[in-house]
């Protein structure tokens, strides 16, 4: 899921693209449910619609959503954790509650 630019010089810039190094079959996994989160997700929408604003392509939105994903997936699955949709909001308030103990 990385971009490639295709550039030499000053004279050769072309549109990034999505390279096809990676494994065909996550990229066709991943692609419905990025889809899914962007539709359903605040954070995801939010982040696909910053994305889309720069360029224009949504291409590049979808594809930058599918390696978020990708992300998430890799760093749940490493650390045996559960997803959690407000993890953000619930580790402050429990930092925030946290109080140091009076001697």
């Amino acid at each position: 899921m990385d971009v490639v630019e295709k550039t030499s010089g000053t004279s050769v810039k072309h549109k990034t693209r999505i390279s096809k190094k990676g494994n065909v079959h996550i990229r066709k996994a991943i692609y419905y449910p990025a889809l899914s989160a962007i539709k359903n997700s605040e954070c995801h929408k939010e982040f696909y619609k910053r994305i889309v604003s720069k360029d224009g392509v949504k291409m590049k939105g979808v594809n930058a959503v599918c390696r978020k994903l990708l992300e998430l997936i890799y760093i749940l699955y490493k650390s045996d954790m559960k997803y959690e949709i407000d993890y953000e909001k619930n580790r402050a308030e429990v930092i925030k509650n946290l109080s140091p103990i009076a001697s």
